[in-house]
This record gives structure tokens, sequence and C-alpha cells, in this order.
């Protein structure tokens, strides 16, 4: 603990600040206070090590400052960082910024919840009701929102449904909209096919961004089985930049995205 007696003063309302340097970061902390008779003020500065989980690549601001950028795990660490009051961060991608994460020095005084390392940031940054601020093996984590972003498993949920059994009422603009024609066209031909005996789709989502308009970008994997009499045919597409939309409560498919075929082997069927 460091003081600083002042002599003598007038009487009246005084602004105070400390400064100080903590392994080469300049820390500050002020103080506005009416002064009528002997008084000590607490000019403490404290400092936190926290990490900040979000989308891969994203910009990180504190107090609409730029103080750091994702990496492509969508994660950063801040060592021996200054925490003050009113202390606000957010995170930007692609022009969009993810919701406030304020009061934070309290949070970490008072953090509510324990987090999981290996959830997608996805998890909690969908989920309204999580806390902002967890700990994870005894680390502080701050996990932005952003505003209509979808969970990994709620985005193959919908996604898996689409492909499996197409039901207009989960797209955007219903049956009018194209893609739901392309995947409900495609499912007929198969259904109808002499040669085809059955068929399967499974949904492998990459990744998820958030994007603007309470939309969420999302990059997936659909594998289909196509079962012949004599042999089965295994056909990976990879889809990129497919738009899923918050509806309410719900989540629709707007676009599923640029397909492009990355895997395509025959099987031959046990005798």
């Amino acid at each position: 603990k460091y003081y600083k007696k002042l002599s003598l003063i007038f009487p009246g309302k005084y602004h105070f600040a400390v400064n100080s340097k903590v392994e080469g970061r300049s820390l500050s902390a002020t103080s506005t206070s009416n002064i009528w008779a002997n008084k000590t003020l607490n000019m403490d500065i404290e400092t936190q090590t926290f990490s900040v989980k979000s989308v891969p690549n994203g910009e990180v601001y504190i107090n609409d400052k730029k103080v750091g950028t994702l990496d492509n795990d969508g994660e950063i660490t801040f060592k021996s960082y200054p925490i003050t009051p009113n202390m606000a961060l957010y995170v930007l991608y692609n022009g969009t910024k993810s919701e406030l994460v304020t009061d934070m020095s309290d949070s970490f005084g008072d953090f509510t919840s324990e987090g999981d390392e290996n959830d997608d940031y996805t998890d909690d940054a969908s989920n309204e009701t999580s806390a902002d601020v967890t700990k994870q093996d005894g680390s502080y984590v701050v996990t932005p929102k952003w505003k209509g972003l979808i969970s990994k498993d709620d985005a193959n949920d919908l996604l898996s449904d689409a492909y499996e059994d197409p039901n207009d009422d989960k797209f955007v603009n219903g049956s009018d909209n194209k893609w739901y024609g392309q995947i409900k066209q495609q499912n007929d031909r198969w259904d109808k096919s002499d040669e085809i005996n059955s068929y399967d789709t499974d949904v492998s989502i990459e990744s998820i961004y958030p994007a603007k308009g309470n939309q969420s970008k999302v990059n997936y994997k659909v594998t289909y089985t196509l079962n012949y009499d004599d042999y089965t045919k295994k056909q990976i597409v990879e889809y990129t930049g497919g738009i899923l939309q918050k509806d309410g409560d719900d989540y629709l498919i707007k676009t599923i995205g640029d397909g492009k075929l990355i895997s395509s082997h025959n099987e031959d069927s046990d005798d």
C-alpha cells in the first residue's frame, strides 16, 4: 500500500488522479470528492487477468478502444489489465458489434457460474440467461453475447431437419424460398427413384459467425448416403455462407449457402 498525505488545502470539491505502470501498461484511477475535513480516499488501482472468448478473429474493444484481436480459436488473454468501474467490453466482427459486457469489475468479484472450456462460444453467446463472466479452471472468461446468434446445437438441429424432411415453416418466406424448393425437389427425386432403396443425410456444423440483422452465418457439411441394390454412394458437400435468421424465439433458414462437392465414392453392399 502506498499513500500520499496532502498539506493543508481549502475546503471544496477536488478531482484526484493516480497514475502508475504495471508490466509496461499505464494504469490510472480517478476520483472526485468534496473535502470539508480530514478524509481518506481509496485510490487503489486494481488489475485482473482474464480471457475473452468469442468469434474467431474478432476485435476486442474496451471503453471503445481496440485492445486486441481474437485468435483463430476465438480467444485472447489479457494479463494484469486495469479494471475500473463502468468498464465496458464488446467484440466487433465484420462491422457487427456484440452486446456490451458492463460492470466487469463487479462481475470479477461476484461471478455467478462455472463455464466449460470445451463449449463452443455460441453456446453462451446465444443464451440470454447465461452469465457474461464465468470461471473456467480457476480463470475468468468473458463471453459477450450476440443479438440473434444461433447456437451450434440449434443450427445443427434446424439444418438436419431441413435436409432430412424439409418443412416450409422453417424457411424465410416459406414455400417461396428457393432453397426450400431445391431441397424438396432433390428429396422428391430420390423418393420416386426406382434405383434408390433409401437415403440419409447427416449435417455437421463447421463454424458460426454473427451477421447483421439478427442473423447468423454458418458453414457446414452434409454427408449424403444413397443406398442402391448393389452399392452405397456417399457424397460430402461443403456449404459456406448459409444464413439463419432469428424470428421471435425461433430460427429460420434464409439461405443454405454455396455448396461444393468435396468427396464422392461408392461402397459395395454386403452380400
